[in-house]
């Protein structure tokens, strides 16, 4: 398996720098052939109870979704199939009609993994991984 570059994908990245946007998810790799597999952008936020990741993962439905745990990385695996019909002819296109999303998280030792749960919803991939009681701050009472 032979790893192609994309001959404009260095002036696409310059293009974005000098003029900003942010696209859906930075390309992983593009072998001939296959399905061009991306990684998409997360935002995390933490509180005192558990930690909150938000992806973008548009076109992806909840069937061709896996979330699972592998010893400790939380893995994200999708994949947007776009179907199309031949009464319609392609001008134009800026996105990639078929592709895999893949991320994964290294989770840390704080993190209850049976707890972990994930909602799916308009494109937006939410999840919720709590922290273990003993990772999370204790108030304690000054007599």
């Amino acid at each position: 398996m032979s790893t192609m570059m994309h001959p404009f994908e260095p002036l696409d990245r310059l293009f974005q720098q000098v003029y900003g946007g942010r696209p859906e998810a930075e390309q992983v790799e593009r072998t001939h052939g296959e399905t061009p597999v991306l990684r998409p952008r997360a935002d995390i936020h933490e509180s005192d109870r558990e930690y909150l990741v938000t992806m973008d993962l548009p076109g992806v439905e909840k069937s061709s979704l896996r979330i699972e745990v592998e010893g400790n990385v939380l893995v994200v695996e999708g994949e947007r199939k776009t179907v199309s019909s031949d009464d319609l002819q392609a001008l134009h296109l800026e996105r990639l009609a078929n592709v895999r999303f893949l991320r994964r998280f290294t989770l840390g030792k704080e993190v209850e993994v049976e707890k972990i749960s994930a909602q799916l919803r308009d494109g937006v991939l939410r999840l919720h991984l709590p922290k273990q009681a003993e990772a999370q701050p204790r108030r304690i009472h000054v007599e």
